[in-house]
């Protein structure tokens, strides 16, 4: 009688592990950062170079190469948080950059004036379960594209949009790029800046499944020795 008890028990804490493992799939992480992080998803210092993204348009025949961390903001700008700051072409917010086009504020900010752009790896993962979230802010707007597609546009430095990706059709087996085409409006030089906040970045592990069959396994042992003992 103690044994039976035993076994029962021990079907039961296998049934409840391999219910765990179905109820709590494995995820891998996509290097898809936010903006103004290091590898380890801290903010850089202002000023420092976002290893993740570059700023690749011209503006009046100045190119820049790279972008920088920036705190010192313009106060309507959405605050920065504990994962995620602002980046441009200097550490100072508040740094006017001058408008390639200068479009008024009416304009549908078809032209962009600058392009950041990142790079993800997917080599290796099923594309059809590549799942990304993010939200997105820009002084003044951005037209979003990946691997040469056009996505979406949005607009507004004091709000965030959210910006979800998980059609296998935008991706690529391999390294990805994502193009946020940054306008700056007005008639004169004025601030501009990108602001990524990363929400979800993930692909199901393979292991996972095979927990959940060694699961399945386990309570067919464990049947098997309860059925032994009766």
């Amino acid at each position: 009688m103690h044994t039976n008890t035993n076994n029962r028990l021990g079907l039961k804490t296998l049934l409840a592990a391999s219910f765990l493992f179905v109820s709590m799939p494995g995820m891998a992480a996509i290097d898809f950062y936010s903006t103004g992080v290091d590898d380890d998803g801290n903010l850089l210092a202002a000023g420092e170079i976002d290893p993740h993204y570059s700023l690749m348009h011209a503006a009046e025949n100045t190119v820049y190469d790279t972008a920088y961390a920036t705190t010192d903001n313009p106060g309507t700008w959405l605050s920065a948080g504990s994962g995620y700051q602002w980046i441009k072409h200097t550490g100072v917010g508040n740094d006017d950059l001058p408008c390639r086009y200068c479009l008024p504020a009416v304009s549908p900010y078809a032209v962009p004036d600058y392009f950041y752009s990142t790079t993800f790896d997917l080599t290796g993962a099923d594309l059809s379960s590549v799942y990304i979230e993010f939200q997105v802010a820009t002084d003044n707007a951005a037209n979003i594209s990946i691997n040469g597609m056009y996505i979406g546009y949005f607009a507004g430095f004091s709000a965030f949009e959210t910006i979800i990706l998980n059609d296998p059709v935008w991706f690529v087996e391999g390294q990805n790029t994502l193009v946020f085409g940054v306008a700056n409006t007005s008639t004169s030089p004025n601030p501009t800046g990108l602001l990524v906040k990363v929400v979800a970045a993930d692909i199901p592990e393979p292991l996972t499944l095979a927990l959940v069959g060694l699961g399945v396994a386990g309570i067919g042992f464990g049947r098997h020795q309860w059925n032994k003992a009766a």
